[in-house]
């Protein structure tokens, strides 16, 4: 077993686009995933990242992780639009749905604005062990170090449960288990973006932003 998280950019572009996936769609950079994977470090976790730029099937990011039997594997949902973590959700739902049925022992959540907002349904789409709500940055890090205690939430009292697995949504027997809302990190804390295993001159901006030079939509 690697003693890692694994963190995942999933894209959803043939289902989302159709034939205008591959020329017209953006390949975007997940800031939130950089962020949260060089906090992560910063905080003594170490994290491998696949990203969009990978050009790994669904299938191939599957045997990617079971080789190497992670502590946690992370969906991180975002992008350049408002609306992305929503739209990444279809990428999403259709990897979990692939991944849980071969994890193993491997634990899993997903992060970002839409399972911020629509936890429980985020939990029954996706199946994931854990949702982390809000910024993630200091929850990814405790439910890391919480998993490899051997501690959840169910186990131990709720006033305790909050405190220690502040931020996130699980399930425990069959019931919803939710705890709060950490407070908002200082952005002075956080480090420069990771960019492991992110390629940035693979990266395209969306036809629509770059209409007056169409031309130079890369990197």
């Amino acid at each position: 077993m690697l003693k890692a998280i694994f963190l995942i950019s999933l894209e959803s572009k043939p289902e989302l686009y159709g034939a205008t996936a591959d020329e017209y769609s953006a390949i975007q950079p997940n800031i939130y995933l950089g962020l949260i994977a060089a906090y992560s470090k910063k905080n003594g976790v170490p994290v491998e990242i696949i990203d969009e730029t990978s050009n790994a099937s669904m299938q191939d990011k599957i045997n990617l992780i079971l080789k190497y039997q992670p502590v946690l594997v992370g969906v991180v949902c975002s992008g350049a639009n408002p609306s992305s973590s929503t739209m990444s959700m279809v990428g999403a739902i259709d990897f979990f749905k692939k991944f849980n049925s071969v994890k193993g022992n491997i634990k899993t959540f997903i992060c970002g604005g839409h399972p911020t907002t629509l936890p429980e349904r985020t939990l029954d789409e996706t199946g994931v062990d854990f949702v982390v709500r809000g910024e993630g940055y200091g929850t990814v890090v405790r439910l890391y170090n919480n998993i490899l205690a051997g501690l959840h939430p169910s186990t131990m009292p709720r006033a305790d449960a909050d405190r220690i697995f502040e931020g996130v949504v699980c399930k425990s027997n069959k019931e919803i288990f939710m705890t709060g809302l950490p407070e908002l990190i200082n952005v002075n804390d956080l480090p420069m973006v990771d960019w492991y295993n992110m390629n940035p001159s693979k990266y395209r901006a969306h036809n629509w932003h770059a209409f007056e030079d169409i031309d130079n939509r890369s990197p």
